[in-house]
């Protein structure tokens, strides 16, 4: 449920409960139907807790889950159980592949492709499967030589469920500013390029700022540069309700990922939709799919494009001050949220909620 994803997907069906090992979820979300694990995933032994959990997920699904259910799994390990405790039962079973499973639960694990087989084959017995992009589909294709085969696919996008807040004081068009200022808000991990971004603030202390919001394993290291560097803030942790004033903050959003991750070549980014809902120009690098709608469309800079490249030897080069001060934003920084965007998930709930009539049958 930490996952934004989780909560979405109840909205979509509706009446949902939600069941989790984490039983603060229980009490962050008091006005959700949520059933927790009685161990709690906190506080170790791991070892004995995660096959419990698995087996508490079978049996909850083999007398508990009816014909009646519309069951949502988000992951490799807890759809198996529930797929073998529902077998004989009907139950409507949709598997939402939200990461590659040997990109992220499994990354540690040796040989990857096996276990992108086992997970194509369970995805393969779901009734419905959703991918957060297209792109996600096309992964298993690439990494496995071969199409995946499913009756039904559905993609539901990483799209924000919420909209701008018209009371948010936006900072102000960049020619008038006396210093840039550029935000990151999300996970602080050593795949989004953080070390580019705050070695480039700290060159150019008198030239931009620098706003940093999140958590994760570089905490530590964002917080000791922002103590360092005037021109370097860090915010904590923040919330979506949040995002609209950290965003009217800075004139442009950090989007970068790190091309040395395979996965990103599939990435579905959040960022992507928030800089459209917020009008803010995003800094990418082409590795990630939405990066040729970034450069077409105008709505960002790539900093690695091919041909006007701002990336130097692990660094960025000081030409992007200049490029930044230039930039002109196309009509789809300001337009394309509200022409495609606004009312995506009504949309996609009917498409979801006819498809499991449609399975039903």
């Amino acid at each position: 449920m930490a996952d934004s994803r989780t909560l979405r997907n109840g909205e979509l069906l509706g009446n949902a409960q939600y069941h989790t090992w984490e039983k603060k979820e229980k009490l962050n979300f008091p006005e959700l139907d949520v059933v927790s694990f009685p161990l709690s995933k906190d506080g170790g032994g791991m070892l004995y807790k995660y096959p419990l959990y698995l087996i508490y997920l079978f049996f909850f699904s083999l007398f508990k889950i009816n014909k009646n259910h519309v069951c949502v799994c988000m992951d490799l390990d807890t759809f198996v159980p529930i797929w073998l405790g529902s077998f004989f039962k009907k139950t409507v079973l949709i598997f939402d592949v939200v990461d590659p499973a040997s990109q992220a639960r499994f990354k540690k694990f040796p040989f990857p492709r096996l276990i992108d087989r086992v997970e194509s084959f369970f995805i393969g017995k779901s009734h419905l499967a959703m991918f957060p992009h297209d792109c996600r589909v096309s992964y298993y294709a690439d990494m496995l030589g071969r199409p995946l085969l499913h009756r039904q696919v559905l993609i539901v996008e990483n799209m924000p469920s919420f909209s701008y807040d018209n009371d948010v004081q936006p900072i102000g068009p960049i020619a008038d500013a006396p210093k840039l200022v550029i935000g990151y808000f999300g996970t602080l991990d050593g795949s989004r390029g953080l070390d580019l971004l705050l070695s480039f603030a700290v060159d150019h202390a008198e030239e931009i700022d620098v706003v940093v919001a999140g958590d994760g394993p570089l905490r530590t290291y964002v917080e000791q540069v922002s103590t360092d560097s005037t021109n370097v803030s860090f915010l904590g942790r923040y919330t979506a309700s949040q995002l609209s004033g950290l965003y009217a903050r800075i004139h442009f959003s950090w989007m970068y990922y790190d091309p040395r991750f395979s996965l990103h070549r599939y990435a579905a980014p959040n960022k992507f939709y928030e800089h459209l809902c917020f009008h803010v120009p995003v800094l990418t690098n082409n590795v990630i799919p939405q990066s040729t709608f970034v450069s077409e469309q105008r709505t960002g800079i790539v900093i690695d494009h091919i041909d006007h490249p701002l990336l130097e030897n692990g660094r960025i080069k000081s030409e992007l001050l200049s490029v930044m001060r230039a930039y002109v934003p196309g009509p789809s920084l300001g337009a394309y949220w509200a022409m495609h965007c606004s009312n995506y998930y009504s949309s996609i709930s009917s498409v979801l909620r006819a498809s499991v009539l449609e399975i039903k049958q």
